[in-house]
């Protein structure tokens, strides 16, 4: 019998090389879209992979259109047989660029199924954003969880 399963993934600060910050909004904003979708969040660690999958939703913080490279590392390792729908979201530290980009640039090419709707906030760092994310992004991201569910069980 296959297992097939829903989840969340996202980059945890803490994982991170040099980032010694204590916000972590990528965690803020999965566990709320987590809440909305009802399903579960996970930190992308050395030894998380991605196996028989239905929807995968997946996200980080993104500085001037840089994503992390535990990001990077965990979109390489995906392939179609993994998530049969691989949904990203992006916190926005400067900048305009997303982490869809890296997505697609990774995963298309693979034959990855990649949903184009994204969810996008800003997030706080030392020159610009303060206070964000803010509740009614986590209130965005809430209702993002639980319209992907709805359109993931329309498929």
């Amino acid at each position: 019998m296959t297992s097939t399963y829903n989840m969340i993934l996202y980059v945890a600060k803490k994982q991170e090389d040099n980032d010694k910050s204590k916000n972590e909004h990528a965690k803020d904003v999965a566990s709320a879209i987590a809440a909305g979708a009802n399903i579960p969040a996970y930190s992308i660690g050395k030894h998380t992979c991605v196996h028989e999958t239905n929807l995968l939703i997946i996200g980080c913080e993104v500085k001037s259109g840089q994503t992390p490279r535990a990001f990077t590392r965990i979109l390489n390792e995906i392939n179609p047989q993994d998530a049969k729908l691989v949904v990203v979201f992006s916190i926005l530290k400067s900048g305009t660029a997303s982490a869809l980009a890296e997505a697609k640039k990774i995963l298309e090419p693979k034959g990855v199924n990649l949903h184009d709707e994204e969810f996008v906030c800003n997030g706080a760092s030392m020159f610009s954003n303060r206070g964000c994310p803010t509740d009614e992004d986590f209130k965005k991201a809430r209702e993002f969880g639980s319209s992907m569910m709805a359109k993931f069980r329309k498929m």
